[in-house]
């Protein structure tokens, strides 16, 4: 015998309608797009007004004044975003093999400084701190006052 095709029509509700189409993603594409499922009396406090909860590493800022990168110590490059102790240890090393550096852009020569990082460190560095500017005092004009 020969098999018989049966079209079946789609689904409907009590009152005729038809329902909405089926949504075809499977339960771990579900979790990716719409986060993990939590009950709400396990969902502690949620983020700041329905938005997504910062992610603390990408939201990092820089330190508020520019870091002298031929002068600053450990604790001043740790300022820095993204940048620890074992990375500072090696700009420091570095600096104390190679010498000063010429250019912002020659951080890239330490290990694990690679040309992303070095891009997003940039705003934040200065080769040298600026020379203190002393007070000056201002000396009245010679000759008297202008007329």
């Amino acid at each position: 015998m020969a098999a018989t095709a049966v079209l079946v029509p789609p689904p409907a509700s009590a009152e005729g309608e038809p329902l909405p189409a089926v949504d075809r993603v499977s339960s771990a594409s579900r979790a990716a797009r719409d986060g993990p499922i939590t009950p709400p009396a396990l969902a502690g406090p949620g983020p700041a007004a329905g938005g997504l909860a910062p992610d603390p590493c990408r939201q990092r800022n820089g330190p508020p004044r520019p870091v002298a990168l031929n002068s600053a110590g450990r604790a001043e490059l740790e300022e820095l975003p993204g940048i620890g102790p074992a990375k500072a240890q090696r700009i420091l090393d570095w600096r104390a093999r190679h010498g000063r550096f010429r250019r912002i852009v020659d951080l890239r020569r330490v290990n694990g400084f690679g040309r992303k990082t070095v891009l997003r460190l940039a705003p934040f560095l200065v080769l040298d701190k600026p020379p203190a500017l002393a007070p000056t005092a201002v000396a009245p004009p010679a000759g008297g006052a202008a007329k």
